[in-house]
């Protein structure tokens, strides 16, 4: 471990220098030296380098990126194994709710087996939820709400489509809209 740790942050200082501390690669990097940290123990140096990489994304791709919620959940385990459920929630909250509207937005542009694709690939918020949730009745609720939440995204939005599809005045626009969506599924 010591020697992985020297050679992550001589990694970190050739980035700094040659790419600067807002490029993908040096926050990366800081996730690897975090997971070092907390693969040791060692959760509060883990904690603040999760912090810096999630601060850093914040700032150079906004608050609803892939990789913020990466680094929220990375800050859930994090805080779960410290024995902090509350802040732990907290973080995966926010992840559930990028992860969210990740699908919701790019749902209307994608076929059924694309969104559904998506929501299994997301789907580690949900189940680190659940996980959280198991520890304590505290958020048993609020899990079965997240549950049924992603459980009936993609049903929602099929049904949607196809109560459109059946209508005679939008019929020809429901088809070319899936039309349409079947291309763009397949490059």
């Amino acid at each position: 471990y010591e020697s992985a740790e020297k050679m992550y942050q001589q990694i970190l200082d050739l980035l700094k220098k040659t790419r600067g501390e807002k490029h993908r690669d040096y926050v990366m990097t800081l996730g690897m030296l975090a997971r070092l940290h907390s693969d040791r123990g060692e959760f509060a140096p883990a904690q603040l380098l999760n912090k810096k990489a999630l601060e850093i994304y914040r700032e150079t791709q906004g608050s609803s990126s892939p990789d913020c919620a990466a680094a929220l959940r990375n800050l859930c385990i994090l805080e779960s194994a410290s024995g902090n459920p509350l802040q732990a929630e907290s973080y995966l909250s926010e992840a559930l709710q990028i992860d969210l509207k990740r699908l919701e937005l790019t749902a209307s542009v994608q076929s059924e087996r694309q969104q559904l694709a998506m929501a299994s690939d997301a789907r580690f918020s949900l189940d680190l939820y659940l996980s959280l949730a198991s520890g304590s009745d505290r958020f048993a609720v609020s899990a079965c709400e997240w549950l049924l939440t992603w459980k009936g995204m993609v049903l929602a939005r099929q049904q949607a489509l196809r109560s459109v599809a059946g209508r005679a005045d939008l019929g020809r626009i429901a088809h070319d809209f899936h039309i349409t969506t079947s291309q763009l599924a397949y490059p």
